[in-house]
């Protein structure tokens, strides 16, 4: 079985909710065939609007888990950054993502080798 990463698994996930929730709305509101204009312009408006909910939601996930995997246990850092991430919403995992997952990539990263001597 393959394996598949975290954001493509959240990806395939959203865009098969949005497909079902885009799939179903046709069917409201056009009984008698008057306003299709306005009932188009309601679908996807709402099709807009689920998908971008549920890529603020997955972003949000993603941030918990690379909070939880990646961040640095030392002075409670992990603990202030969950709670950061999870109750400021996708703003503090924007605020996460620009802030600390920088320096977590430069203290993951192995030594540079030393030049050599000449």
């Amino acid at each position: 079985m393959k394996q598949v990463s975290l954001p493509a698994a959240l990806a395939g996930a959203v865009s098969g909710l949005v497909a079902l929730v885009c799939g179903a709305m046709p069917a409201y509101g056009q009984s008698n065939g008057a306003g299709a204009a306005g009932s188009a312009v309601f679908i996807v408006f709402g099709c807009f609007m689920v998908l971008l909910v549920l890529a603020l939601l997955g972003f949000q996930i993603w941030m918990i888990v690379d909070v939880v995997t990646k961040c640095p246990d030392r002075d409670n850092t992990k603990l202030i950054w969950l709670l950061i991430v999870i109750l400021a919403g996708w703003i503090g995992g924007l605020i996460y993502y620009f802030v600390q997952r920088p320096k977590n990539a430069m203290q993951s990263r192995p030594p540079s080798p030393p030049p050599p001597r000449v």
